[in-house]
């Protein structure tokens, strides 16, 4: 049996900073019942309940609803075990629902420490701001398109290093999912990482494109597995980029339950292209009946630009939220938000044309400015 108790005092603790005896002058716990608390041997009094989750910023009938349920399997009374089951099923089933941000990024192409620090520190933001989820980009720990920075195993290594300091920076209450490389047994995939409650999971892209800008297989193995999460009772499927386009790997989440699917993604501007994506995600809801958030990187890097303009749309094909283009935008799905998609083709080419610009010079970080011939 999981023990309640002993992981929310482990929690107040990391909350507070306080030691086991600042905790029990705090809030007058005498030892013995401290001690049978960290031991697992009792579960929290109904006062210590409300005062943890006072501490917590948690529903205090919660704390009160496991530590009673706790204390009637540890007394053995199995209708009292019954009733406190009940009433926890009861507040999941009316707990609030998800609200998810999507962080339209700008990540810079090797820079590890920087882009790490972004994602913890807008994680941070979203959890102050009542968030249960954050989503970003495909490769947003090492930037798009990385090339043969991942032929280096020290690159690699380092990429590993920046995941287990996200994790540790991470606020506990919040899930965080961005894309990254991983390496298991000596194979290197283009990865989702979800960090939910401290844990680290790994979703592998299945697609990936060997043409135009793009040679995935040069350096990644595909992977085979659908992967879904829960997160406030909704579970939700992840994809990555050209998953999103084919089939098989929305269809395999949804058969795992997923009720909506989130795509990670880092896709290049060209003329045209965002009415493709909008095309290959209508059909993949119309396919699955499922909600679809995708997720696009934006910012120059050497010949490729990329125009964000994430969208969500819901099960019945309609977009529900359209974000802006060629701009960093981080947004709360509880908002509603549709950027106007048909602006003149010339304005389109000139935010491209400016945004490549701008993140050439300031990502190389070695010009004073620019000078366009025409």
């Amino acid at each position: 049996m999981a023990n309640k108790t002993k992981d929310y005092l482990a929690k107040v603790r990391k909350k507070t900073g306080f030691s086991d005896y600042k905790i029990a002058q705090e809030y007058d716990i005498n030892q013995s019942n401290l001690s049978k608390y960290k031991s697992g041997k009792a579960a929290l009094s109904e006062t210590h309940a409300w005062q943890f989750a006072s501490i917590l910023n948690v529903n205090p009938a919660e704390v009160v609803a496991n530590t009673k349920l706790e204390h009637a399997k540890l007394t053995s009374n199995k209708s009292k075990a019954k009733f406190w089951q009940e009433q926890i099923d009861n507040l999941s089933n009316s707990s609030e629902s998800i609200k998810i941000n999507i962080a339209q990024i700008n990540p810079i192409v090797g820079d590890l420490n920087n882009n790490a620090q972004t994602i913890i520190d807008l994680s941070r933001e979203a959890y102050e701001s009542g968030a249960h989820l954050l989503v970003f980009p495909e490769l947003a720990l090492i930037g798009y398109p990385p090339e043969d920075l991942l032929l280096r195993e020290g690159f690699i290594d380092q990429v590993e290093s920046s995941v287990e300091h996200i994790r540790t920076q991470l606020p506990e209450d919040i899930s965080v999912l961005f894309g990254a490389p991983s390496r298991v047994d000596g194979c290197l995939y283009n990865s989702a990482y979800l960090i939910q409650q401290g844990h680290v999971r790994t979703y592998h892209k299945q697609h990936l494109p060997n043409y135009g800008v793009f040679d995935e297989k040069r350096y990644f193995e595909p992977g085979s597995d659908a992967f879904v999460f829960e997160c406030q009772q909704t579970k939700i499927g992840v994809v990555i980029c050209e998953d999103a386009w084919e089939s098989a790997p929305v269809a395999a989440a949804v058969n795992q339950g997923a009720q909506t699917i989130i795509s990670l993604n880092a896709s290049p501007f060209q003329l045209g292209k965002h009415p493709q994506r909008i095309k290959a995600i209508q059909q993949r809801v119309s396919e699955n009946k499922v909600n679809f958030i995708y997720i696009n990187a934006v910012g120059g890097q050497d010949e490729l630009v990329f125009d964000g303009g994430s969208f969500v749309m819901d099960a019945s094909g309609v977009i529900t939220h359209q974000l802006p283009f060629f701009q960093t935008t981080i947004h709360s799905l509880d908002q509603p938000f549709l950027q106007d998609t048909n602006e003149p083709i010339e304005k389109t080419i000139y935010d491209a044309l400016v945004l490549s610009t701008k993140d050439y010079i300031e990502k190389n970080d070695v010009f004073n400015g620019a000078v366009i011939g025409l």
